[in-house]
Formats: C-alpha cells, structure tokens, sequence
C-alpha cells in the first residue's frame, strides 16, 4: 500500500518545521542531546504517517510511546557505499534468476540526499538491516550526484518508495493471491520486474509474513461467511471488521484488499484461498 505523505510538510504533520530542523542537522553534525531529540521527533512523524507499520513488509510495529526501538529511521537510497545486490550467496540462497541487470556497487553512496525528506521511512529491523542494508538495485545508471530523489528517473530504481505521490503506487506493482505476494504487469515489463524485485528483495513471502496475511485471510473469510446469514445484525458487524482490515491502518491491508476484490468477483476461489490460509495456520 501507499502511505499518505506531503511533499510539502507543515506544521499539521510535525509539531516543528521538519525542513528547519533536518536543515540544523545537515550543517551542525554531531550527537548533542538536542539533535538526538530533534531526530527521534521526527522518526516519530514518519512512524504515525506509516500508520505504525513497516514501509516494506506492512507488518504492525509498536506505536511512538513504547516502540520507537522497533522502527529503523531508514534511508532509501543508502547514503554511504552501494553494494551489488544480488550476491552471490543471495542468489543462490534464495534462488534468483533474472534476465535483466540490477546494477552495480558504488563506493559512493547518495550522500546528498541523506537529509532529505523524501529518502526517509521507518522499517522493521528484519527488512531494513538484515535484507535492505546498504543494497539499492536500480535497471538503470547509478546517479550519486542528484539532491532530489525526483530527479533520478534515469536510475530506474527497482524498489518503490511507498511514501507520498513520488513513485508507482506500490499496490499497483505487486498484488496477492492468498498470502502469497506476487508480482504484477506483463512478464517482461519494467513494472513487473520492480514488483518481482521488491517482493524478493525484502523476502515478503518470508514465513512470517504469509503466515500473519493467513491469519488476516481467515479472519476476512469468517466475517465474508457472516455476510450469507440472514441477521441484519450480524451482516452489519461482519461489512464493519472487513471494511476496517481494508484499511491503512491496519496490518497487510494490501493483502486483505485484494483477498476482499476476489471474494466479490469469484468466493469459490476466495474460500479454496481461505482454505489454504486455514491449513497453514493449523497443519495436520
């Protein structure tokens, strides 16, 4: 999913002038007791902005008041070296081929866009320091040089930033059959392929990633069942959870969003999905 976001951010989304205080730590470096604070303020805003949630998997985090620990203030594009990713022991692990190129490591990162509003998200630990760490896979030619990420098209980057307006809605690039995330677009187009590389990059058919959108299926499915009875009561309570599961704010509601789209058009196939959900979540 896409997470709301302003290009221009004001006083309603931060209690101070971001751009001011992202400024003060770009020209005054250093660990003083004011700039730690400056920074977790507004860790904090790109926290409730994401809805508590990491801007990769979609999984919940804690909130701003006890679970700070657990959000990465991630940078998107590194700001030091690059690495080439795949590796060798990723591609072999997780058994990637592709056709297409990737890029190449940089012993220069985009340090000119480590202050910059639109290079900032939080993450979970798993997604940003065990599988993002300093890789950036771009289609394209490697730009280090550029102080605005809108000006770097031509690097084609293969992930999608999911804050605000400045890329591809991310649920237009990679969708869900069951619990499973999968990439969509023609095989072959360079949507496709950004899908398919962000679903492995971050591993988002990682096992506890499936296993919560299980989870969130099976609860949708009960609720669907709910809808066939014939109390008012129970039909109006059951349309609410389901409405409420397709919302931003709650966890893999990409994943619930396009189970609900199947059930609409096709609820044998959804209820054989659900059963899939069902035997991962309670296997013989």
């Amino acid at each position: 999913m896409r997470f709301r976001f302003s290009q221009a951010i004001s006083l309603q989304i931060f209690s101070q002038n971001p751009l001011a205080l992202i400024a003060l730590l770009r020209y005054k470096p250093g660990t003083t007791e004011l700039q730690k604070s400056i920074w977790r303020d507004i860790k904090a805003v790109y926290m409730k902005r994401q809805k508590n949630k990491c801007a990769y998997c979609e999984r919940w985090l804690e909130s701003t008041r006890y679970g700070k620990i657990g959000h990465d203030f991630e940078h998107f594009r590194p700001k030091n070296n690059v690495s080439k990713w795949p590796t060798d022991k990723i591609t072999q692990e997780r058994n990637l081929k592709y056709s297409f190129k990737t890029g190449e490591a940089s012993c220069e990162g985009y340090l000119k866009l480590w202050h910059h509003p639109i290079n900032f998200l939080t993450a979970c630990k798993p997604c940003n320091s065990s599988l993002k760490a300093d890789f950036f896979p771009i289609a394209g030619r490697r730009n280090t040089k550029a102080r605005d990420p809108r000006r770097q098209q031509n690097e084609k980057a293969l992930l999608i930033y999911p804050l605000g307006n400045f890329d591809t809605d991310p649920e237009e690039l990679i969708g869900f059959y069951g619990y499973l995330a999968i990439a969509k677009g023609q095989p072959g187009s360079p949507e496709q392929k950004r899908g398919m590389v962000t679903i492995d990059f971050f591993d988002r058919n990682r096992h506890t990633l499936i296993f919560q959108r299980a989870e969130v299926i099976a609860a949708l499915d009960s609720n669907f069942r709910l809808l066939e009875t014939s109390d008012p009561e129970n039909q109006k309570v059951a349309q609410e959870r389901i409405e409420r599961m397709c919302t931003p704010g709650f966890h893999h509601s990409a994943c619930a969003k396009a189970f609900r789209q199947i059930y609409r058009n096709d609820d044998t196939q959804a209820k054989q999905l659900a059963k899939k959900a069902d035997a991962l979540l309670n296997p013989k």
